[in-house]
Formats: C-alpha cells, sequence, structure tokens
C-alpha cells in the first residue's frame, strides 16, 4: 500500500514539474512514523525512483533514500497563489492564472461552462461561451474556491 501510494505522489510531483508548477518555495514533504519530516524543495528533485523497499530522491546536491516501511506520508508544499503566472494544458482546455484571473480556453469547436463555487458550496460566478472565458478573483473575499471548468475541477485559493 505504501509503495502505491509513493508512486503515487512521485508522479504528481513530475506532472507539476512538467506544467511548470514548480517555486522556489515548494517542497516535497516527506513524513515519518515517529514524527520526524523532511522536506526537498521541488526545483532541486531531478528524479524520483524506486529501488526495493527505497524510494530515492535525486537532487542537484545527491541522492536521498527513504525506506518505504519508515514513510508514514507523502505531500507537497506548494507556495502557488493568485498572483503567480500560471497555464497548465488540461485535455481540451487550458487554464491559466495571472495577476489574480483565471482564464479558461479552449478551441473553437468546444464549448466552455466555467462554474466557482465557495467552500460552503455557494456557487458565486457562472459563465457560458467558447474560445475563452475569464474569472476575476481580485474582488472576491480571500479564500478556497473551486472551479468547475466543463469537466475539470481545480482548487483556487486567493
Amino acid at each position: 500500500m505504501k509503495l502505491n501510494y509513493s508512486k503515487t505522489a512521485a508522479f504528481a510531483l513530475f506532472a507539476l514539474l512538467a506544467a511548470g508548477v514548480s517555486h522556489a518555495d515548494d517542497k516535497l514533504v516527506v513524513s515519518g512514523a515517529a514524527g520526524s519530516q523532511t522536506g526537498v524543495s521541488i526545483s532541486d528533485i531531478s528524479r524520483i525512483s524506486f529501488d526495493g523497499g527505497r524510494m530515492i530522491v535525486t537532487t542537484s546536491t545527491g541522492d536521498t533514500a527513504y525506506d518505504l516501511g519508515d514513510i508514514d506520508k507523502i505531500s507537497f508544499d506548494l507556495a502557488t497563489s493568485a498572483l503567480d503566472d500560471i497555464e497548465v494544458p488540461m485535455d481540451d482546455i487550458t487554464v491559466a492564472v495571472s495577476g489574480g484571473v483565471l482564464t479558461v480556453k479552449a478551441s473553437s469547436d468546444v464549448p466552455l461552462s466555467v462554474d466557482v463555487y465557495n467552500l460552503r458550496g455557494v456557487l458565486v460566478s457562472s459563465q457560458r461561451g467558447s474560445d475563452q472565458i475569464s474569472v476575476d478573483f481580485n474582488a472576491m473575499a480571500s479564500g478556497i474556491y473551486i472551479v468547475k471548468a466543463n469537466d475539470k475541477t481545480i482548487k483556487f485559493t486567493r
């Protein structure tokens, strides 16, 4: 079970790196059963591999090996905010964030629907269109929002 969880976390890390969502403060955090934690800057990681019962994290300064039996949890401490410039392709749409504005783009033959919910489940914005839809979060209260863009769900923090 822990091996599968570790592989899933590693693949999620590679997806983040491939999407260009890596920032200097972003870390891969490995928590041990005894409460110990090790943080590795995502921008320093060049590879995560598995050898027998170990997960090996390769960075610019060398390798760090973790025994899978000693890993309680793997998480990502990401410093992404609404001020970051991010663009991530997601199948038939592309989601971009710049300056607190979330923009969803699609090819001309794909209809768009973008619904924004607060954490209470209240719909705070709903837009339909084609080509491109933008939602300005700057006027909204600080907090976490759930954005449903076509069939994709995105967590947005303002």
